[in-house]
C-alpha cells in the first residue's frame, strides 16, 4: 500500500509525519514544564486536521489563525497541509489589505477575537477524545503541489506590506535548502520571532523536517538547560534582548536577519555567541546569502561571504555584473522564489523581471566575498548623471554640531533642477541658519557643489521605516505638500 507521503512527496504535513514516525520520543517542542515529542506533535497535527475537516475545511478553504501558542501555530499550519487547505496569519495587515478572504478564522483562547469576523476558538474539547488516532490516509492533501498554500505578507521594505503565495512545492524547496543549518537530530533552537511570523515558520519547518528541537520562551537560563545551540532573531530584537538578558557561557551560533548588522551589534553579539551569521533574504526568496561575522580581540569586525543555493548578483544599470568594490543593485533568483504579489501588478512587474527578484537593495561585494548592503535603491540618487549615496549625505549632515538627524532627497517639485534637498533635525543648541550654512559647506567640500544639498529645511523627526531606514519618498511628498500649500 502506498503511503500518503509517497503519493504526495512535496506535502509538508505528510513529510513531517514521516519524520515523526522515525523520531518517536525525540523532543520536537520544549517549553518550561512541557516537552512535546515528535510522536505527540504528529498526533496533535492529525487531531487538529480531523477537527478542521469536521468543520468543512478542505482544499477550497483559507484558514486564518491568531495564536501565541507554538504547538497550535505549527499544528494548524501542518494540518492545513494535510487537508490541502490554505493558511494565513490573522492580524491587522490581513484586515487592512483586503486582498484575501479567509473562509475560516481560528484562534486560541488566550488571544482576543474581533468585532469584524467570527473566530472559532480552539478549545480543549477539540483534543479531548480518548483513544483517537486519526489515520493520515483520511486526509486528501493538496490538489496541486503548485497551488497556493501559505500566504505571507512582506516586511514592507519594497513599499507597503504585500501578500505573496507560496505553494507546498516552494516551501518544500525552501525547507530542503536550509537542511545544512539543521544536521539531523543535532540542533536545538530558540527564537525571538513571533510564532506566526514568516521567519519563525521558515526556521521551524526546517528544524522539524530534520529532527531538530524548538525551544519556546526567552529565558537564557532555560535555554542553557534545554541545550539551545542556535538562536534566530533580528539585530534590533537581539540587541534589546541582550541589554537585560546577558548570555553566559556563549551559545554556539546566532543567525540574525531582517536588517543590516552594524559593527557595534556584531561586537555585542560576539560576546554572547561563538559564531555570528548575518543572513540576507526576503519573504519573496527566502534565505539567499550569508556573511560569517568575526570579531578580533581588538574589536575589529570582518565579514566573509557564504554562498548558498540562490543566485545573488550585484549589477549595474545595464544589468552587467559588478566587480568587487563596485556599487550596484542586488538581484536574486532560485527555484522556490515567488513570482509576484497578490493584487499588486505594478509592483510585481517592477520587482520581478527576467526571472530575477529585484529587492531594491544597493550593495557591494567585498574582498572576502561578503555582501554589504549600502542602502535602498532610493538611497542612490541620480542628479543629471552624477550619482550619490543618500546615506553618505545624511551622515555628513549629522557631523555638524547641532544637527542630530538628517535625510536628503531629490527635489520633487515640477520642473525643478536636478538638485538635492534635505531635512534636518536641530537639537536647539545652535542657531539654525548658521548650522545650515555649515552643513552645506561640509557637503560641498567632501562631495562637490553638484552633489551637495541646495537647501536644508528643519523638521521635527526624520520619517523612517520599522528598520530605521529613511523614507525619502515620504520626505518628497512632505515637501510637495508644503509647496502646494503656498503655491
Amino acid at each position: 500500500m502506498i503511503s500518503p507521503h509517497e503519493e504526495q512527496p512535496l506535502n509538508l504535513g505528510f513529510a513531517f509525519g514521516q519524520v515523526a514516525e522515525d523520531g518517536g520520543d525525540f523532543p520536537a517542542l520544549i517549553s518550561d514544564g512541557l516537552v512535546i515529542s515528535y510522536a505527540q506533535l504528529w498526533h496533535l497535527v492529525r487531531v487538529l486536521a480531523a477537527r478542521m475537516q469536521e468543520r468543512g475545511i478542505g482544499q477550497d478553504s483559507l484558514v486564518a489563525l491568531n495564536t501565541t501558542s507554538m504547538p497550535l501555530s505549527l499544528g494548524v499550519l501542518l494540518a492545513t497541509a494535510l487537508l490541502g487547505a490554505r493558511f494565513v496569519e490573522a492580524g491587522q495587515i490581513l484586515a487592512q489589505s483586503g486582498v484575501l478572504q479567509p473562509t475560516h478564522f481560528l484562534r486560541s483562547p488566550e488571544v482576543r477575537g474581533s468585532d469584524r469576523v467570527q473566530f472559532e476558538v480552539i478549545e480543549d474539547s477539540w483534543l479531548a477524545r480518548p483513544g483517537e488516532d486519526p489515520d493520515p490516509a483520511r486526509f486528501p492533501g493538496y490538489a496541486d503541489p503548485d497551488a497556493p498554500w501559505m500566504y505571507l505578507h512582506t516586511s514592507g521594505s519594497t513599499g507597503a506590506p504585500k501578500y505573496i503565495a507560496l505553494s507546498q512545492r516552494m516551501v518544500h524547496g525552501r525547507t530542503m535548502a536550509v537542511a545544512p543549518d539543521f544536521p539531523r537530530g543535532a540542533v536545538t533552537f530558540a527564537t525571538l520571532f513571533g510564532v506566526t511570523s514568516r521567519p519563525f515558520y521558515a526556521r521551524a519547518l526546517g528544524a522539524l523536517l530534520h529532527l531538530g528541537a524548538i525551544v519556546e520562551g526567552t529565558d537564557p537560563a532555560f535555554w542553557r538547560q534545554a541545550g539551545v545551540n542556535l538562536v534566530f532573531a533580528s539585530p534590533a530584537q537581539l540587541a534589546r534582548f541582550l541589554e537585560i538578558n546577558p548570555i553566559a557561557p556563549r551559545i554556539a551560533r546566532v543567525e540574525v536577519s531582517g536588517a543590516a548588522l552594524s559593527d557595534e551589534h556584531a561586537r555585542l553579539f560576539s560576546q554572547h555567541f561563538v559564531e555570528v551569521i548575518d543572513v540576507y533574504g526576503a519573504s519573496e526568496t527566502s534565505k539567499s546569502f550569508a556573511n560569517r561575522v568575526d570579531v578580533s580581540p581588538e574589536g575589529e569586525v570582518t565579514r566573509t561571504g557564504q554562498k548558498l543555493d540562490s543566485s545573488v548578483e550585484i549589477v549595474t544599470d545595464n544589468g552587467l555584473p559588478c566587480a568587487p568594490g563596485q556599487i550596484g543593485a542586488v538581484r536574486v533568483r532560485n527555484p522556490y522564489m515567488t513570482q509576484g504579489y497578490i493584487a499588486h501588478p505594478e509592483a510585481s512587474a517592477r520587482l520581478f523581471r527576467d526571472g530575477w527578484f529585484h529587492p531594491g537593495d544597493i550593495a557591494v561585494w567585498g574582498a572576502r566575498g561578503e555582501l554589504t548592503v549600502m542602502g535602498r535603491d532610493d538611497d542612490m540618487i541620480n542628479l543629471g548623471g552624477q550619482k550619490v549615496m543618500g546615506l553618505v549625505v545624511d551622515f555628513l549632515l549629522t557631523t555638524v554640531p547641532g544637527i542630530k538627524d538628517a535625510v536628503c532627497f531629490k527635489n520633487p517639485k515640477p520642473g525643478a533642477a536636478n538638485e538635492l534637498l534635505a531635512f534636518a533635525v536641530f537639537d536647539g543648541t545652535v542657531e539654525v541658519g548658521r548650522a545650515t550654512v555649515e552643513a552645506m559647506d561640509v557637503c560641498k567640500r567632501r562631495l562637490g557643489v553638484v552633489l551637495a544639498p541646495r537647501n536644508i529645511r528643519p523638521i521635527t523627526e526624520v520619517p523612517r521605516d520599522a528598520a530605521g531606514r529613511p523614507l525619502r519618498a515620504v520626505c518628497q511628498q512632505l515637501l510637495l505638500e508644503r509647496y502646494l500649500a503656498h503655491d
